[in-house]
C-alpha cells in the first residue's frame, strides 16, 4: 500500500485523544504505519497552536497544524502563521452583551495565537488546566481587536442561553456561530472553519484535496469531514459528524486510528 502525498487531517479532543487526553500506544503505532507508507499528518483542532504543540512534538510531526477551528494554520518549524483569519469588528459588543446578560458564562478571547481568559468560571479554569495553557488574564474591554475568536464557556445546562443570545445579536454575514462542545460556544469569522482551512492547507503545501483523509467527532469537524476525499468519525461523535463522515469506527477510547488503518489496508 502506498499513501505517498496523501494527507490525513486529525482532530484531537474526542478523536485522537482518549478520555484522559492521551494518545494511546496503538494510535501512535498506527500513525507511524501511515507515515511509513508515505502518508502525511496534519493535526486539526479547535485548540490554540500552543496547546496543540505538545501532541505535535510527541508524534514527531513536521507539517503545520490547523488551529482555532480553522482560524489559523501555524508552522512550528518556521515559528509563524502561514494562514490567519480574524473576526470582523464587532466581536467586543457580543462579548459585552454576554457579560451583561449571562453571569454564569465565562469569556475567553483568542488573539495573535494567544488565549486570554477575560471572565473566568469553573469551565474556563478546566479549559486552562486541561490544555495546559499559560494563565493569561485580561479585560476584554481593553483587549484591542482584531480577535481570532470568542469562546464562551459554561456548564452544559447554560450553553443554550448563550446560543440563543448570539443567534439574536450576531450578524450572520459577519460571524459564524459554533457549538464546539456541550460546554463551549464559539464566535468566529465565517471563513474560519476546518473545511476552508483544509482546502487552503492543500493549496499552500501542495497536497491534492482528492488525496485527503479527515477524522473528527464534533460539529466543528463537519466541514472538514465533508470536504475531505475520505472521512471517518468515532463512535462517541455527535449526530452531525456521523452524518458527514463516510465511515464510523470505535470510540476515542478504542484506538480509532488503529481501526482506520485496518480499514484502509482492507480496501
Amino acid at each position: 500500500m502506498n499513501y505517498s502525498n496523501w494527507l490525513m487531517a486529525l482532530d484531537l479532543d474526542g478523536t485522537l485523544l482518549d478520555s484522559r487526553r492521551n494518545i494511546s500506544d496503538e494510535n501512535k503505532a498506527a500513525i507511524e504505519e501511515w507515515k511509513a507508507l508515505g502518508g502525511r499528518v496534519c493535526l486539526a483542532s479547535g485548540r490554540s497552536a500552543g496547546s496543540i504543540y505538545p501532541y505535535w512534538r510527541e508524534l514527531g510531526l513536521q507539517l503545520p497544524v490547523i488551529c482555532g477551528n480553522g482560524s489559523g494554520i501555524y508552522d512550528f518549524v518556521g515559528g509563524r502563521f502561514i494562514h490567519h483569519v480574524d473576526l470582523p469588528s464587532g466581536g467586543a459588543a457580543l462579548a459585552a452583551a454576554a457579560d451583561a446578560a449571562l453571569p454564569e458564562t465565562g469569556i475567553t478571547i483568542y488573539k495573535d495565537g494567544k488565549v486570554y481568559f477575560c471572565k473566568t468560571n469553573a469551565a474556563t479554569e478546566r479549559n486552562l488546566n486541561n490544555e495546559n495553557l499559560p494563565p493569561l488574564y485580561a479585560d476584554y474591554r481593553s483587549l484591542p481587536e482584531p480577535w481570532e475568536k470568542i469562546l464562551f464557556s459554561q456548564e452544559p445546562e447554560h450553553t443554550p442561553k448563550v446560543a440563543a443570545l448570539m443567534e439574536k445579536l450576531a450578524d450572520k454575514s459577519k460571524f459564524r456561530l459554533l457549538l464546539s462542545a456541550p460546554v463551549y460556544f464559539e464566535v468566529l469569522s465565517p471563513e474560519a472553519n476546518k473545511g476552508v482551512a483544509l482546502r487552503r492547507y492543500c493549496e499552500l503545501l501542495g497536497f491534492e484535496l482528492s488525496k485527503t483523509v479527515a477524522v473528527g467527532d464534533n460539529e466543528n469537524d463537519v466541514m472538514m469531514l465533508t470536504d475531505a476525499a475520505l472521512s471517518f468519525t468515532v463512535a462517541n461523535c455527535t449526530e452531525p459528524a456521523r452524518e458527514a463522515a463516510d465511515r464510523v469506527v470505535g470510540s476515542n477510547d478504542e484506538s480509532c486510528m488503529r481501526q482506520i488503518m485496518d480499514i484502509l489496508e482492507r480496501n
